[in-house]
């Protein structure tokens, strides 16, 4: 199999073109020989694989597991192209071993802060678990109307506790602002933290004294399972964990003893660990079985209409700088 070169154009292949505006596709065609695929689903991977043999360049999303076994199907691969800031869902280190390009949302701390979509979903879960409107909804759709076994929490006067305040952990924090919380929070690096924000010394005292605890940090490998055992402990039982950043930041098994021992208020997330797997995890099963104290999203932080269209623009003109200054 030949790689795909014509009037020394790269072939591209876009992974889950239902989701890329006609104006990025009209934007990079003068680049390359554009191929557009809907197989940004971990059940398509035979198929993707199949798909790739002569591309150059992968544009990627979440949906597929961009590894060694993903890689060797594609090998003439010499840039990837990932529309996102986490790069949980990419072998990193295979790339660098293979000596393919990467190029990403993260570091692009300028227009990132055009993008508020998962600060708001982040807020979505919050009061969704606080006010128990998911399961409430449910409850109506089976024929009742009543109150009983729903009544939740205000904001105003509770405490939100970030743990990284980047970009989106200091939009969080504004929110929370308004709402009439107390804020505290922890960053290895804080810069710019707003006033009304109090810093902590460390992860475990936000875990010890907020009754809201957010997670707003990149999952790297001295991050895995970050919040543990131990760190789920120092949780209250009146005290609820937010995640939209990564799945693999928290241990989903020792969390499902919490929520099932009722030893924490709830768990909303975004994220689950290993998104690419078609094996459920702990946190999925537990789903199963409809639970008061937990909330479960599939990954739609920053999948609005907004955001992604603002995205994909942002990374074609990013693509097409760096393809005109090779």
């Amino acid at each position: 199999m030949r790689s795909i070169l014509v009037n020394n154009k790269p072939h591209i292949v876009f992974f889950d073109s239902a989701e890329v505006p006609d104006t990025v596709f009209k934007m990079v065609s003068d680049y390359g020989i554009i191929t557009k695929l809907d197989l940004n689903h971990p059940s398509n991977r035979s198929d993707l694989k199949k798909e790739i043999g002569s591309a150059n360049i992968l544009w990627v999303a979440l949906g597929q597991k961009i590894d060694e076994d993903l890689l060797k199907s594609s090998p003439f691969v010499t840039d990837i192209i990932s529309v996102t800031t986490g790069l949980s869902h990419i072998d990193v280190d295979y790339l660098k071993k293979k000596k393919i390009r990467l190029h990403c949302l993260r570091g692009e701390d300028k227009f990132l802060e055009q993008l508020t979509a998962t600060a708001e979903h982040t807020w979505g879960l919050i009061l969704s678990l606080q006010r128990k409107i998911f399961s409430s909804y449910q409850d109506v759709i089976k024929g009742n109307w009543r109150r009983d076994g729903f009544k939740g929490r205000e904001l105003q006067g509770r405490t939100l506790g970030l743990i990284g305040l980047g970009r989106l952990g200091k939009k969080v924090a504004s929110f929370g602002h308004a709402f009439g919380m107390e804020v505290i929070g922890f960053d290895s690096y804080p810069r710019n933290i707003a006033e009304y924000i109090k810093m902590t010394p460390s992860v475990e005292s936000v875990l010890k004294n907020a009754d809201i605890v957010s997670l707003h940090i990149h999952a790297t490998p001295e991050n895995h399972n970050l919040i543990s055992k131990d760190f789920l402990n120092l949780l209250h039982s009146e005290s609820y964990l937010i995640n939209t950043a990564r799945g693999e930041l928290v241990d989903e098994k020792e969390l499902v003893i919490l929520l099932k021992e009722k030893r924490i208020a709830g768990y909303a997330a975004d994220v689950v660990n290993d998104e690419c797997s078609k094996e459920k995890t702990p946190i999925q099963k537990h789903a199963l079985t409809n639970p008061d104290n937990l909330l479960l999203t599939p990954h739609l932080g920053g999948f609005t209409h907004e955001s992604r269209t603002k995205a994909e623009i942002f990374m074609a003109k990013k693509f097409i700088f760096y393809m005109t200054k090779k």
